[in-house]
């Protein structure tokens, strides 16, 4: 039986639900072997052509013929398909799945908590405040420095000032986009403007870097498209650099990497300039070689104000004879 004769004939069977009489002459016309009736069946199919083609040929009659009522089917009576057919009724429709939020999908309950930052948050403005200020001479009068010298005879060539902890001098943040701060995105994101409403608006300069400040590409800098070499600030300016070292994981970094933290620690210690870095990196994931009088703030949920503090008071600060070198320059 072919294949496509077979198909059109289901796709009658299934659309016009046809008598079985009707249905042979589809199968008929399709080219499909004729199906075995009972006798008298054929025969009165077979009248029922001839009869439509004689109307065919004659003129229609003056008068409209009242139609044959059509011939009852028993309720629960069967097309007679060809013996080597199984007639499958078609399948319902099904709507297409509508794709649910994932809320839908989710049991209800209370919303997932905010990822928590890296510094607590109920001394993270106390941390940053310590990271992001130096100490200078810019307090009251220091009398007992004061007393001290005139006792010694010796002439008062400037007024002796209290250390006090400020954000004056401005603060330039440089941040590492390397590949070892990208888990700490999010954080990194955020921290220019926590640290802008400490420095203030205009006491704010941003960098970027990938391992190291100095050397490599270069930094960029607010308004250029391009890395450009990193210049030091002025003299007072607090550098704070958020970085990793170069290190991605347990992987250490390049050694020429190491060797331009040196350089840099160097070059800020020569231009009397307070350098801290903040990591995110503990201790013990600390890469080995880094110089040894670079102040070091763990940026963490561990780090405490007392302890952060006491980290950056020597690194962050500005002697007299800085500030009158930055005056005369």
């Amino acid at each position: 039986m072919p294949e496509t004769g077979l198909a059109d004939l289901v796709r009658v069977a299934t659309a016009l639900q046809p008598s079985a009489a009707a249905l042979h002459m589809a199968a008929e016309l399709l080219g499909i072997a004729q199906m075995a009736q009972p006798d008298g069946a054929v025969a009165q199919e077979h009248a029922a052509a001839d009869v439509a083609s004689d109307a065919l040929r004659s003129p229609a009659p003056a008068s409209p013929a009242i139609p044959d009522a059509p011939a009852e089917r028993p309720v629960n009576s069967r097309l007679a398909l060809p013996a080597t057919v199984s007639y499958l009724p078609p399948r319902p429709f099904t709507p297409p799945e509508i794709t649910r939020s994932l809320g839908d999908l989710l049991p209800p309950g209370r919303p997932p908590k905010p990822l928590q930052s890296l510094f607590p948050p109920e001394r993270g403005r106390a941390l940053l405040v310590a990271v992001a200020t130096q100490r200078r001479p810019e307090g009251d009068v220091d009398t007992e420095r004061t007393v001290e010298i005139l006792a010694r005879g010796e002439p008062l060539a400037e007024i002796p000032r209290q250390w006090v902890d400020t954000s004056r001098g401005g603060l330039e943040l440089a941040l590492d986009i390397g590949q070892g701060m990208e888990p700490y995105s999010s954080d990194v994101d955020r921290l220019p403007e926590q640290m802008r409403s400490i420095a203030g608006v205009d006491g704010l300069m941003l960098r970027w870097f990938e391992d190291c400040p100095v050397g490599g590409a270069g930094v960029l800098v607010p308004g250029e498209l391009s890395p450009v070499r990193y210049h030091l600030p002025p003299v007072g300016t607090l550098i704070v650099v958020v970085t990793t070292f170069g290190a991605r994981g347990s992987q250490p970094p390049d050694p020429l990497v190491l060797r331009r933290w040196h350089e840099f620690r160097r070059a800020t210690t020569q231009g009397g300039i307070p350098l801290v870095a903040l990591t995110p990196l503990p201790v013990h994931r600390r890469p080995s070689g880094l110089p040894s009088q670079l102040a070091i703030v763990t940026w963490d949920r561990t780090a405490r104000v007392q302890h952060t503090t006491n980290t950056t008071r020597v690194a962050a600060c500005v002697r007299p004879d800085m500030l009158r070198r930055s005056h005369r320059s």
